[in-house]
Parts: C-alpha cells; sequence; structure tokens
C-alpha cells in the first residue's frame, strides 16, 4: 500500500475503464480502481473455472458492502473490516490460499 501512495499518482484522466494492468504500471497514473489492480496483481487471473479472480473480487466487495445495515455503512473500520474478510473468503474458496487483505477506505 505504501509503495501505491508513493509511486503512482491519482490522475482521473490518465486511464479508462479497460486500461490494462500494464499500461497503468508503465504510466504510475490513475483512479482507484487501478490501483486495487495493481494490489491483486500478486493472484492468478482466473479461477480453476474459468472466471476472473477481479470480478469474483469486485463482486465480494459490493455484496459486503450491501449486506451492511445502512447505520454500520458509514463506519470506515467497520466498512474495512467486512470487505477485507469478504474478500479473503471469496478468494480462499477458489484459490484454496487465504491472501492478505488490506482495505483503505478514504472517504465514507
Amino acid at each position: 500500500m505504501h509503495r501505491i501512495r508513493t509511486e503512482f499518482k491519482y490522475d482521473p484522466k490518465a486511464t479508462v475503464i479497460s486500461t490494462p494492468l500494464g499500461e497503468v504500471f508503465e504510466k504510475r497514473r490513475g483512479v482507484c480502481q487501478d490501483f486495487a489492480h495493481v494490489m491483486i496483481a500478486g493472484l492468478p487471473e482466473r479461477t480453476r473455472e474459468g472466471a476472473a479472480i477481479d470480478a469474483l473480487i469486485d463482486d465480494a466487495i459490493f455484496e459486503a458492502f450491501e449486506s451492511l445495515p445502512p447505520g454500520k455503512r458509514r463506519d470506515a473500520e467497520v466498512v474495512s473490516t467486512a470487505i477485507e474478510r469478504a474478500v479473503r473468503g471469496s478468494v480462499n474458496t477458489v484459490w484454496g490460499k487465504k491472501p492478505q487483505v488490506h482495505v483503505l477506505v478514504v472517504e465514507v
């Protein structure tokens, strides 16, 4: 996480939704989605069944957030803990390993 903060610059004009990860590494610029992809770069690209890992992670994040009661969604610690657990569990289910997951909630 420290290296992303120090080596990459937030720039909403640097990438689009379909920008490949290699280009983000090359430019060292992007948005939160790009930085999340950089963070998950150590995982396999696909599950054994062929599903994309990043799509699985996206689903876990949204499901974790939506499962929280509306009042808890404004608590950064509750949100980050719920997302960390959901992502770790989803990846463990398909990969057989529990990755380290760290979530930084910037704004709630």
